[in-house]
């Protein structure tokens, strides 16, 4: 199985790298197997774009250690969510006489 690790050699990737012989680890730290910052790594170049189209599964544990650290330098931030559809207040449709029954 071809398996990528983002964040392969923090605390939890180390873990998950043990229990995956053969996982692919990417992490900005020396030691994984492919040293890169996500966010600046070049998924069009061959090696990276190949190991992605090649993936049956990845798993993204790389964030900052950091615990202070605002949260955009964690997570992207989020876009909000597209307002709801207004809810109908009309019951008279609940109301009306059933035809069905006999």
């Amino acid at each position: 199985m071809a398996l990528i690790i983002f964040g392969s050699e923090g605390n939890v990737g180390r873990r998950l790298m043990a229990a995956w012989p053969g996982a692919v680890g990417i992490d900005r730290a020396p030691g994984a197997d492919i040293v890169a910052d996500l966010e600046t790594i070049d998924y069009e170049e061959p090696r990276i774009a190949g190991l992605l189209a090649d993936a049956e599964g990845v798993i993204h544990v790389a964030t900052s250690p950091d615990v202070d650290a605002p949260v955009d330098t964690r997570t992207p931030p989020l876009e909000p969510p597209e307002p709801a559809a207004p809810v109908s207040t009309d019951t008279a449709p609940l109301l009306a006489p059933d035809d069905a029954v006999a």
